[in-house]
């Protein structure tokens, strides 16, 4: 049931520039690194990771914002897919525990379920296609900001696709990969680790309500 949310959550993310490519850059990026960590570096696990990596990088150069290529559909339930295999992978040979990758792929789990069950909730249909997650609703309204200050429509979705998803990566270096690595050298501490990492996302996805 995990892997089946998250395939369709990595989708439902894969909303703005950017953001999908950097979350999977950044989460194999990660769950090699804390690899390192716990075990002696080169398993094929890891190779794997390294050159999907090297794909996503390639593309990714293409898929800044503003885009010239896109993921679709199609890129971005394979992306959820082989990542969701790394992770069951990792956790069956005991690489990497799976709250490790819960913290490492928090920004997409908080969004997508607390934005699903927020829908839910109101009684809105939810199986519909829309834009209220956070993600889109922060830079709907960066959007607007950069159109007060004289920029044409493409240079506002630009600029604001390229400002949340730079705040994504930057929480996820800054916050995430640090609380990951805590999973692995205090590992019981772990649910204390991944609440720190949900917390905050929790209250920043509930603010963007602010915006509907």
């Amino acid at each position: 049931v995990l892997m089946l949310w998250w395939l369709n959550l990595f989708n439902f993310m894969d909303g703005i520039d950017g953001l999908a490519a950097s979350e999977a850059l950044f989460i194999c990026a990660g769950a090699s690194m804390l690899i390192v960590v716990r075990h002696a570096p080169g398993s094929d696990l890891q190779l794997v990771m390294l050159l999907l990596m090297a794909s996503i990088a390639g593309f990714l150069i293409l898929n800044w914002p503003p885009a010239r290529i896109f993921m679709g559909d199609v890129g971005s339930t394979y992306l959820g897919f082989v990542i969701g295999v790394f992770a069951l992978d990792s956790v069956s040979s005991g690489q990497l525990p799976f709250t490790a990758w819960l913290v490492l792929g928090s920004v997409f789990w908080v969004d997508s379920s607390l934005t699903l069950t927020r829908r839910i909730l109101k009684g809105e249909r939810w199986h519909a296609a829309h834009r209220s997650h956070a993600y889109q609703r922060y830079a709907s309204a960066l959007s607007l900001h950069f159109r007060s200050r004289g920029q044409s429509p493409s240079e506002c979705r630009a600029s604001a696709h390229r400002a949340v998803t730079m705040v994504a990566m930057t929480i996820n270096i800054l916050w995430l990969l640090p609380l990951a690595w805590l999973v692995i050298i205090e590992p019981s501490w772990q649910l204390a680790w991944l609440g720190l990492a949900w917390l905050p996302l929790m209250w920043l996805t509930l603010y963007s309500g602010l915006y509907e």
